[in-house]
């Protein structure tokens, strides 16, 4: 089985689609954001918290995609919004395997999120006094960047309904190249001993 990494938005459900399609398929799962985290977490001691954050978030996000293309073998990989924007994580995503693109409307995770009332960083801008929820901020930056998770995915899953379609969709698909590449593989070896 090729890893199946799945990419896409703030809380689109590639760690909830993809945990829960894992154990369906009995094969392991991994979150690259957790993961970097962390490993992140361990750094910042030693210089300020906000910068040592973001740059030691950022080199073990590289450094997790990197031990994993050496090491994931039949695995689903749920990544980091922001991991397959940058031009060296989307080049070794792409070599190791499919690449899903869990698409979801911006909207539709905003109300989501309100509905579930998942607690967020809320901060006010010093000018103008309005409060900024920072999940919802960062979906919405985030979504300029569907033309590029678009881009590199080797197939869109629709996730705008329930969850449980949502794995559904999810498992069909890396079903569906499964088989495919079980196909590929015996033709191959009845064209190398007819």
């Amino acid at each position: 089985m090729d890893n199946y990494i799945l990419i896409g938005l703030p809380n689109c459900g590639k760690s909830t689609l993809g945990r829960r399609a894992a154990e369906i398929l009995g094969v392991d799962f991994y979150d690259t954001d957790v993961l970097a985290r962390e490993r992140a977490e361990g750094k910042r001691r030693f210089v300020p918290m906000s910068m040592a954050f973001a740059a030691a978030f950022t080199e073990e996000e590289e450094n997790v995609v990197v031990e994993l293309a050496r090491n994931a073998q039949r695995s689903v990989i749920a990544t980091g919004s922001g991991t397959p924007l940058g031009a060296f994580n989307a080049y070794i995503l792409k070599k190791m395997g499919i690449i899903v693109y869990i698409e979801r409307d911006p909207d539709v995770i905003i109300a989501d999120m309100r509905e579930n009332k998942r607690p967020s960083l809320i901060l006010e801008h010093t000018e103008t006094h309005e409060t900024i929820n920072m999940r919802e901020f960062a979906v919405t930056q985030y979504a300029e960047n569907c033309p590029d998770y678009e881009a590199i995915a080797d197939v869109v899953l629709d996730n705008n309904g329930g969850e449980d379609a949502g794995v559904e969709k999810l498992v069909k698909i890396i079903e569906k190249y499964e088989s495919q590449r079980k196909s590929s593989k015996q033709k191959n070896m009845r064209e190398c001993h007819p």
